[in-house]
């Protein structure tokens, strides 16, 4: 008769568990590669963010551009490049008074008939007489209409106006 306790104890120096050919040994030999994969990775890990907190460490620091040490040279540097754009400003300012002041001939103009053109096509000149109405209407909501057809098929849309708009547009004028 045996007791728990030899039992227990069966169980835990079974030769046929604990030898080389046991399951221990076949969970020792699952469980390694495992480990070293685990072990890697967070190597891995931990050198990509040491990587990443020296690169934000150079960033943060910055160049001296963005914090100059030699403050007096900075501000005299700036200074010297403001002057020669306001030097450059004063010049361009001095063509656009020379070119304000040219006598209007100077500029080409072309035959009375194409000025008289453009004049009307740039809205400059007044004109009146018969002219061209364009009414844009939404169509009834009742009436025999496909069953494929929506409410929103029936109304006027901004694609619409800008349409007739741009054919207005590239038609031809005609006297």
């Amino acid at each position: 008769m045996t007791s728990p306790e030899g039992a227990r104890d069966r169980e835990t120096h079974d030769p046929a568990v604990d030898g080389p050919s046991g399951v221990a040994a076949v969970l020792r030999a699952r469980l390694a590669p495992r480990r070293v994969r685990a072990a890697l990775s967070v190597a891995l890990v931990l050198a990509l963010a040491g990587v990443l907190f020296t690169a934000s460490a150079q960033l943060a620091r910055g160049t001296e551009r963005r914090h100059p040490e030699d403050l007096p040279q900075l501000v005299e540097s700036e200074s010297d490049r403001a002057d020669a754009l306001a030097g450059k400003v004063e010049g361009l300012r001095s063509q656009v008074d020379q070119l304000s002041a040219a006598e209007p001939g100077a500029v080409p103009t072309g035959d009375a008939e194409t000025m008289e053109n453009s004049g009307v096509e740039a809205g400059l000149v007044a004109v009146s007489g018969p002219g061209v109405v364009v009414a844009l209407t939404d169509a009834p909501t009742t009436g025999n209409y496909p069953a494929e057809i929506t409410p929103d098929d029936l109304v006027v849309h901004q694609q619409d106006v800008q349409a007739v708009i741009n054919a207005l547009w590239a038609g031809e004028r005609r006297p």
